[in-house]
């Protein structure tokens, strides 16, 4: 399910100078990233394995992935980001969307980055 289109910057590593920004579909059911494998060359971010995705059309296919620094709403995390067609549209995770905190507001039909991650009840610190 596409819920939010999203400003989203992918780097090889935070020194770098290049990065390759674009406007990414967030889906809900997909896990993973993906960016037109291209962009990600140009950039910096190397393939370091393989996965396997099954497609609209039932087939499945063999994708490389890589690991990209991601910058959304001026927050920070690292995930894989999967090497796509040079033609595809860019989209974005739930891994990764998780990971920053954000939540989809669904009156508004637009991502909100939360104002604190919850432990309460997880974490407990000694005095």
């Amino acid at each position: 399910m596409i819920i939010a289109n999203i400003i989203t910057k992918l780097k090889s590593d935070l020194d770098s100078n290049y990065y390759y920004e674009s406007e990414f579909m967030f889906d809900s059911e997909v896990l993973d990233m993906i960016a037109p494998s291209n962009e990600l060359l140009k950039i910096g971010i190397c393939p370091i394995g393989k996965v396997y995705y099954e497609v609209f059309d039932n087939n499945i296919i063999e994708f490389d992935y890589g690991i990209a620094i991601v910058e959304i709403m001026g927050e920070f995390t690292a995930g894989r980001v999967i090497f796509g067609p040079e033609n595809c549209k860019p989209i974005l995770g739930l891994t990764i969307i998780e990971s920053l905190g954000i939540n989809f507001d669904d009156l508004k039909r637009k991502c909100l980055r939360l104002p604190s991650y919850i432990f309460k009840n997880k974490l407990k610190f000694d005095n």
